[in-house]
């Protein structure tokens, strides 16, 4: 968690992390879900908590669209950080 937590401070992103376990993953109203234990989809759903902190919900499809490939950049990122 912690290497987590120090990577995603690169991207001016300091979440205040509460997590639980569901069916899927996702992040609603600063809670993030877990389905499994992929640090991956970890990143990704933390960044939504900071945008959401920042932001707070979106306000038209544009918005959620945006935050989400901004997320996704990040994930991917995650995933390249030791290539």
């Amino acid at each position: 968690m912690k290497e987590i937590l120090v990577f995603l401070a690169l991207f001016h992103c300091h979440p205040e992390l509460r997590i639980a376990h569901d069916t899927w993953t996702h992040f609603d109203r600063g809670v993030i879900y877990l389905s499994n234990d992929d640090p991956a989809r970890l990143v990704h759903e933390a960044v939504h908590a900071c945008q959401y902190a920042r932001y707070g919900s979106a306000k038209s499809a544009e918005e959620w669209s945006r935050r989400e490939r901004e997320a996704h950049k990040v994930e991917i990122a995650w995933k390249m950080r030791d290539s």
